[in-house]
């Protein structure tokens, strides 16, 4: 599973997305006499959130002196646009009892599915909610909620995602046919939109539970090519061993949706048998892979040791494989001389060294516009302001 998720600046300016402008009234007066003009999406004892051109900024309210509320009059879409921009949808999520605590979360990109290699934008609120807006912010392609772990079978949760969305959609039509849907597991589609309930065990869901209103047409001019996805990825776990104190944290990371385990069954050499339904990870990134299957038992297999089609799959790389094995030997033989060496002395140890293992994945790192005049959404590291 190719992992991607949103670099963010998690912390007080976390610049998220540029989106269209719009008039914005609300200010936030600082101590040290700087404003800041948005929207306030939420405020309590701990932080201030503010939606502005730039994106999503959390304060402290001990650095405010002063808020101003003076929301402008937000245009009449209703009769163009059927779902809602990221700013309507994030004005109401911030407002429902349940979704406290509303934050930005590094995106994984979608690898299955409708929604797959789609750009979104990812946020987290309450007892693990989750609010995905996907495509163009000011015309999004598809807007999806839904939960995760313990809420997974909570029918007031579950509730709680279709209220918010319906009173999102800006047709009456969409509203009723919303709340006609299974939401145990349905599909059904109105005048260009497709309405869909993905239960926990779809191969799509990563593992949790998701109601997702979207335009096919307007996915697939949003989806991004391989070509595409290479100019704007960098792999997770760069972006998790960052330096860049604008980049996203290790926590920040742990936020972002799970990926359901990667299953093979391949012949082991080693036992002599075969491993059937083993979940793997990599072990030494393009050389081997970690297993265990559903009885416990647990090993390494290398990727000269797989077929062809899983060495692409998990990118084996010859030259690795052939540098690790030689450094496995020079290791092999040194300890060799160590223990033969603490025997003679009469002392006997054994503590050869393994390998670590290799993060995968990437991460969306900025925006970009397509050769058809596409927008595609992009996510910026930084934001005005600085960090508090």
């Amino acid at each position: 599973m190719k992992r991607i998720v949103s670099p963010f600046a998690a912390s007080a300016a976390a610049c998220c997305l540029v989106t269209a402008p719009t008039a914005l009234a609300d200010t936030l007066l600082f101590s040290s006499g700087r404003t800041v003009t948005g929207t306030v999406l939420q405020t309590n004892a701990n932080y201030v959130l503010l939606l502005t051109d730039y994106g999503m900024l959390n304060y402290s309210p001990l650095i405010i002196k002063e808020i101003k509320i003076e929301r402008a009059e937000e245009p009449d879409v209703a009769s163009t646009n059927r779902l809602p921009s990221l700013k309507q949808a994030l004005l109401q999520l911030g407002v429902q009892p349940w979704a406290s605590a509303l934050r930005q979360i590094p995106a994984t990109v979608i690898d299955k599915g409708m929604l797959r290699d789609v750009p979104y934008m990812s946020f987290r609120c309450g007892e693990d909610y989750e609010v995905n807006i996907y495509g163009d912010p000011e015309h999004p392609a598809g807007i999806e909620a839904g939960v995760y772990r313990k809420l997974i079978g909570d029918a007031a949760a579950r509730e709680n995602c279709v209220g918010f969305v319906a009173r999102v959609l800006n047709h009456q039509p969409d509203r009723q046919l919303l709340h006609e849907l299974n939401l145990d597991r349905d599909l059904r589609a109105l005048d260009g939109l497709t309405f869909e309930i993905t239960p926990p065990f779809a191969e799509d869901a990563y593992q949790g539970w998701w109601i997702s209103i979207y335009s096919e047409r307007a996915l697939n001019a949003a989806r991004a090519s391989e070509e595409e996805l290479k100019r704007i990825t960098m792999p997770k776990a760069a972006a998790g061993q960052s330096q860049n104190p604008e980049a996203w944290s290790v926590e920040d990371l742990k936020s972002a949706r799970r990926a359901p385990p990667t299953v093979i069954t391949f012949y082991s050499s080693g036992l002599g048998e075969l491993v059937r339904n083993a979940e793997v990870k990599p072990y030494v990134q393009g050389v081997s892979l970690l297993w265990r299957d559903a009885n416990g038992q647990a090993g390494v297999v290398k990727l000269a040791d797989l077929p062809e089609d899983l060495r692409s799959q998990f990118g084996y790389d010859a030259s690795k494989a052939t540098a690790a094995d030689e450094a496995l030997a020079r290791a092999r033989a040194a300890e060799f001389a160590r223990v033969a060496t603490d025997s003679e002395a009469g002392s006997s140890s054994y503590d050869p060294g393994v390998p670590q293992p290799a993060g995968g994945g990437s991460v969306y790192v900025r925006g970009y516009t397509r050769s058809n005049g596409t927008y595609v959404s992009g996510y910026y590291r930084s934001s005005p302001g600085g960090r508090r």
